[in-house]
């Protein structure tokens, strides 16, 4: 399979499918490594086909994304407590669309999330504990951005309300 045939078969199956697809998955289907769909993916994406990575793989944002609004969340927590604060989210219809640190030396630093169930949390959470990672938080002792899809003004409170109640809401330098 060519380079053009492989690109036109990833989107193929990425239109066809309704659950995420991983770079492993496509990669055996077309017998190429895992980073060269990587890098099919981020040619895709720059010839105006917006794919979102997922914590189980990639799919279409038109696909993914609801028509919900985004509220922003700032929050504060160690590893120990990441779980429980996605699972909160998720728990009271939000999905988590990022993380966003203000680095000391860097700026603003974001990393795309995309879970939106329990499955996607525990699926991140084993692939961070898999590759030895670490949360972008840990930089800035734990405080830590959320950019959340929800789908109205109330599911969003319910989330501030919940997160509020475990004592994970960053409640500044006081």
């Amino acid at each position: 399979m060519g380079i053009v045939e492989r690109r036109h078969f990833i989107l193929s199956v990425l239109q066809k499918s309704i659950e995420p697809i991983t770079a492993r998955e496509l990669a055996k289907k077309t017998g190429v490594s895992r980073q060269v769909i990587v890098n099919d993916i981020s040619w895709i994406r720059a010839n105006g086909i917006d794919i979102v990575a997922t914590a189980c793989g990639y799919v279409l944002k038109s696909q993914f994304i609801n028509d919900g609004k985004i509220f922003s969340i700032t929050c504060k927590h160690s590893l120990a407590d990441c779980e429980k604060e996605l699972q909160l989210i998720v728990d009271n219809g939000g999905v988590v669309k990022d993380v966003e640190i203000d680095h000391p030396v860097y700026g603003v630093i974001k990393g795309e999330l995309n879970i939106k169930n329990r499955l996607d949390v525990q699926q991140f959470l084993n692939e961070l504990k898999e590759k030895d990672g670490h949360l972008l938080s840990e930089v800035t002792d734990g405080v830590h951005c959320h950019n959340l899809i929800v789908d109205d003004q109330n599911h969003f409170n319910k989330i501030v309300q919940e997160l509020s109640s475990a004592g994970l809401l960053y409640e500044g330098d006081n």
